[in-house]
C-alpha cells in the first residue's frame, strides 16, 4: 500500500468513526446501527495503525542487529584494516576484514567493503558477487536489500551470467514490488509499472432513523381533548 492511499485510509476511517458517532448520540433511533458502524470504523482503524506500527518495528530490529551501513563504526581492528588498505596491501585488507567480519558477524557492512575491494581494487567481480550472495542472505531492510540484489545483477551482467541477473531482477520486482530497487528492475526487465490502486470507496452515510409519524387530528390547545 502507497503512502498516500494510506494516509487516505487513516482519513476515511477516522471520519467514519467520527461522522457515525456523532450520529449514534444524534438520533437515538439509530443508535444501534450508527455505533456498530463507527466500532467498526475504529476497529479497520486500529488494525490498519497496528499493522503499520508493525513493520517499522520489525525494520528497526532488523537495522539495530545487521548493521550494513557501518553507522557508528569506531573499532580500532576494523579501522587498522582500513588503513592497510589505504596502504595499497588490499589482500591483506580483505584478510583483516575478513577476521573482523567473523568476530562481528552482525557487521554486515564489512562484507560490502570486501566486495567493494574486490570489485573495484583487485578488478574481480567473481569474487564481489560471491560476497554479495552471502549479504543477500541476511534479512537487511527491503529497500537495502532490493538495492544490494541490484548491484549485485549488474556484476552478474559483468560476468556473462544473464539469466541469473534476469531471474534475480524479477524477484526484486515480484517480492519487493513497493521498493524503489523493484520500479529499477521493472525497468531493466522492461516491465511496465503496475496499475495504481484503486481509490478508496466513498464514505458510507450514516443511517437515518424512522421519522416521527404526523399528529394524528388537528391540533388543540392545551386541556382539550377530541370529541369521541
Amino acid at each position: 500500500m502507497s503512502a498516500i492511499v494510506r494516509i487516505a485510509a487513516y482519513l476515511g476511517l477516522a471520519a467514519c468513526a467520527v461522522l457515525f458517532g456523532l450520529s449514534a448520540l444524534k438520533n437515538r433511533a439509530a443508535m444501534g446501527t450508527n455505533g456498530a458502524l463507527c466500532f467498526g470504523s475504529l476497529v479497520a482503524l486500529g488494525l490498519l495503525v497496528a499493522r503499520d506500527i508493525s513493520r517499522l518495528i520489525g525494520e528497526h530490529a532488523v537495522e539495530f542487529l545487521y548493521n550494513d551501513e557501518g553507522a557508528g563504526q569506531k573499532d580500532p581492528e576494523y579501522e587498522k584494516a582500513e588503513e592497510v588498505w589505504k596502504n595499497g596491501d588490499h589482500l591483506e585488507a580483505i584478510r583483516m576484514l575478513r577476521e573482523y567480519y567473523e568476530k562481528n558477524p552482525r557487521e554486515v557492512h564489512v562484507a560490502l567493503r570486501i566486495a567493494e575491494i574486490y570489485e573495484t581494487n583487485l578488478n574481480n567481480p567473481l569474487a564481489a558477487a560471491l560476497e554479495y550472495e552471502e549479504v543477500l542472505k541476511k534479512p537487511l531492510p527491503r529497500e537495502r536489500w532490493g538495492w544490494r540484489a541490484i548491484h549485485l545483477c549488474n556484476l552478474y551482467h559483468k560476468l556473462g551470467q544473464t539469466n541469473k541477473a534476469n531471474a534475480l531482477l524479477e524477484r526484486i520486482a515480484t517480492e519487493y514490488s513497493t521498493t524503489a530497487a523493484a520500479k529499477k528492475a521493472r525497468e531493466k526487465l522492461g516491465w511496465p509499472e503496475p496499475a495504481p490502486e484503486p481509490e478508496a470507496a466513498p464514505e458510507a452515510k450514516p443511517a437515518e432513523g424512522p421519522e416521527p409519524p404526523p399528529p394524528a387530528g388537528p391540533a388543540l390547545p392545551p386541556g382539550f381533548r377530541p370529541k369521541k
